[in-house]
């Protein structure tokens, strides 16, 4: 499985457009920077969310193992006191 474009990437890629940006006449550099911005509230966001989600996968996998079991030592136990 693929983990996508690492933090240090973003951050990498972050600056160099940040420097170019700042290339620009000033005029033109401000709302170029809150985009810039955003993105990477965006990104954080979503890696927030992602890092949530494999928890969350995680914990249901547990509870899955658990009701299997219990479900088996149930059958195992009706099977006994047959």
């Amino acid at each position: 499985m693929s983990k996508g474009i690492t933090a240090k990437a973003v951050e990498g890629i972050t600056a160099k457009v940040e420097a170019r940006i700042r290339e620009l006449p000033e005029s033109k550099q401000g709302p170029l920077l809150a985009l810039v911005q955003e993105t990477v509230d965006r990104y954080e966001h979503v890696k927030e969310s992602a890092d949530g989600a494999r928890s969350a996968l995680a914990d249901l996998r547990v509870v899955v193992k658990y009701m299997l079991f219990d479900a088996e030592a149930t059958e195992r136990e009706e099977d006994a006191s047959s």
